[in-house]
C-alpha cells in the first residue's frame, strides 16, 4: 500500500512488481492511499479477514489515517503481519491512528536522510531480515533519533546501526506481529526510464536509490512470508503430557523414517497414526525400533509431530512440502493424518500458499482423483469469476 507525495511516490516504495523474485511466486496486489479510505470492501473484509498473508505498508498522504489504522489494527491482531517503513511515523506526514498508533513499534519523530552502517543484530529468530547486509551502508531517509514506543518481551528492537540507532523493530500483538523498518527504499533508479529516484530526498546528498535499504526491505517482507515465529501461538507449543499410574506399561519407541532421521514416540500413540505402523507394532511387539520408508521426506518435521502426538495442527503442515504429506498419508494408511491435510487445504488460504510454495503441486505429482478429495465440488467454482479456488485448480493443471 503506498501513496505519492508531491509527484514523487516512486521515492517511497519498493515496487514488488518489478522483482522477480516476488512477482514470480506471489500474487501482489497494488493499492493506492487513496483507496483505502474510499473502499470499504477493502477495509470491513479484504484485510481484516486477513485475506492477504503480508502487508507491506508506505503509504505517505490521501488516506484516513484512524480508518485505516483500526483496520490494520484488526488484521495484525488476528494473525496478519505487517511491513512497515519510511515515510510511515515521519513527522510531517500522515500516519496510521485509532487503534494502530500505539502499536507502531517506532516513536514518530523527524526524518532525515542520512549514511548509517549496519553494526548489531540483536536476536537470531529475526536474522534473516539483516541476511547479507552485516556491515553494509545504508543512505535512505529515515526516522532520526529514533526511539521505542515501549520496550518489553513483545515490543523490541531487532537491529541497530553503529551510532546505535534503530534500524529495525519488531512489535508481536495478538496473533500477529508488525515490523518496523527505518528506511525508505524504492526500486527505481534515475538510469531506468521513467525513474525519478535518481536525487537525494530534501536537498539530501545523497540519492533515493540504495540497493541495500532495497534489500532489507525485500527481506523483510520474505521473512513475514516464511516465518515461523507467530506459529507457537497456534499450535506448536501445545503440551503433550503422557502421565501414567504405577500399573500402566508405557512402551516407548523408535520410528525410522531415514538414515539418521528418527522419531521418538510411544506405541500406544503410534498405533493410532495409521494401518501399516500399527501393524508393524503389533506384529512385533518385542522391537523397539520400526523402519517406515516414507515415499519422501520433505515432510518429515511434520509428520515428526504426527507420530508423538496422533494429531497435527494447521500450524504444522508445511505449503513448500504438502504433496510430501499427502503421499505419507497415503503409505500410512492413516485416516486422522488424511483429515488433517483435508481440513487444512479447505481453507482456501492455505490451498493458495501450497499451490505457490510446493513444487510437486502439479498434475504430473498428484493426480486429478487424489485432488478432488481435497477440494470443494468442482462445479461451485470453475465458472466463478476470479475464484480463488479456480486459480488453485489452474496452477495445478499448469494453465496460464
Amino acid at each position: 500500500m503506498y501513496g505519492s507525495n508531491a509527484g514523487n511516490g516512486l521515492q517511497w516504495y519498493v515496487d514488488l512488481r518489478s522483482e522477480l523474485a516476488f512477482s514470480e511466486l506471489h500474487d501482489i496486489t497494488v493499492v493506492h492511499a487513496s483507496e483505502l479510505s474510499r473502499r470499504k470492501s477493502l477495509l470491513e473484509h479484504d484485510i481484516t479477514e486477513l485475506n492477504y498473508d503480508v502487508i507491506y505498508f508506505c503509504a505517505n498522504q490521501d488516506y484516513d489515517e484512524a480508518i485505516v489504522g483500526n483496520a490494520l489494527a484488526s488484521y495484525v491482531n488476528k494473525g496478519g503481519i505487517l511491513v512497515l517503513t519510511g515515510p510511515c511515523n515521519f513527522n510531517h506526514l500522515l500516519t496510521l491512528k485509532g487503534n494502530m498508533e500505539p502499536l507502531i513499534p517506532i516513536r514518530r519523530a523527524p526524518q532525515t536522510h542520512s549514511q548509517r552502517t549496519v553494526d548489531q543484530v540483536n536476536t537470531e529468530e529475526y536474522a534473516p531480515i539483516f541476511k547479507t547486509l552485516k556491515s553494509a551502508v545504508i543512505h535512505s531517509m529515515h526516522i532520526q533519533v529514533a526511539s521505542m514506543t515501549r520496550e518489553d518481551s513483545r515490543c523490541f528492537r531487532i537491529a541497530t546501526d553503529t551510532n546505535r540507532g534503530i534500524l529495525a523493530a519488531v512489535h508481536l500483538h495478538g496473533k500477529g506481529m508488525i515490523i518496523h523498518i527505518n528506511v525508505c527504499a524504492t526500486s527505481f533508479q534515475r538510469n531506468q526510464p521513467g525513474g525519478h529516484a535518481g536525487g537525494g530526498l530534501f536537498g539530501a546528498p545523497y540519492p533515493a536509490y540504495c540497493a541495500n535499504a532495497k534489500k532489507l526491505v525485500l527481506n523483510a517482507i520474505e521473512f513475514a512470508l516464511t516465518t515461523d515465529v507467530l506459529k507457537p501461538k497456534s499450535g506448536l507449543k501445545r503440551k503433550h503430557c503422557l502421565i501414567s499410574s504405577d500399573t500402566d506399561n508405557i512402551r516407548f519407541i523408535r520410528i525410522k523414517l531415514a538414515d539418521s532421521m528418527y522419531v521418538g514416540t510411544d506405541a500406544d500413540t503410534a498405533m493410532k497414526c495409521g494401518e501399516v505402523i500399527s501393524a508393524m507394532v503389533e506384529g512385533d511387539r518385542q522391537a523397539d525400533e520400526y523402519y517406515v520408508k516414507i515415499p519422501c521426506t520433505k515432510c518429515a518435521q511434520s509428520l515428526a509431530y504426527f507420530l508423538k502426538t496422533a494429531s497435527l495442527p494447521a500450524s504444522c503442515i508445511r505449503p513448500g512440502s504438502f504433496l510430501s504429506l499427502l503421499q505419507a498419508a497415503d503409505y500410512l494408511q492413516s485416516d486422522r493424518l488424511m483429515d488433517a491435510i483435508r481440513e487444512y487445504f479447505m481453507l482456501v488460504k492455505n490451498a493458495e500458499k501450497v499451490s505457490k510454495c510446493d513444487v510437486d503441486f502439479n498434475h504430473e505429482k498428484l493426480p486429478f482423483s487424489t485432488l478432488k478429495t481435497i477440494m470443494p465440488p468442482f462445479q461451485s467454482f470453475l465458472n466463478v469469476t476470479g475464484s480463488p479456488w479456480k486459480r488453485v485448480f489452474m496452477r495445478w493443471g499448469n494453465v496460464k
